[in-house]
């Protein structure tokens, strides 16, 4: 139980501080739209680490690797959807709608490499 807490919370920080590093280092605001040109490479760019963050997390499992990259997928789309709840009145919420669609499956998908 404990390692899979730890697995999880891996990879989700894997995912997120990522992120954070993304949006500090270009001084984009995740709330506010930048435009299609940011928006794609921000995507593409949680995508490559979500795939990541499901991977540590597979990694650190030592039974059923490939569901920790699933429960990752489940935390980053129960955080987006929390946000936009939060926030909805008062942002723009294309980077979670973003982590929703395109990111948390990339997470999962790292479970396929994992599991054969």
């Amino acid at each position: 139980m404990i390692r899979t807490l730890v697995a999880v919370l891996a990879g989700y920080l894997v995912f997120g501080i990522s992120a954070g590093l993304l949006f500090n280092v270009t001084r984009h605001n995740p709330k506010v739209w930048p435009g299609a040109g940011f928006a794609i490479l921000a995507t593409v760019y949680g995508m490559v680490f979500a795939y990541l963050g499901g991977w540590v997390a597979s990694a650190i499992a030592t039974r059923n690797p490939g569901r920790h990259a699933w429960m990752v997928t489940a935390t980053i789309v129960t955080i987006a959807i929390l946000s936009m709840i939060l926030q909805a009145s008062s942002a723009s919420i294309w980077s979670e709608v973003a982590a929703v669609l395109f990111m948390a499956p990339a997470a999962g998908l790292a479970s396929r490499r994992i599991s054969r």
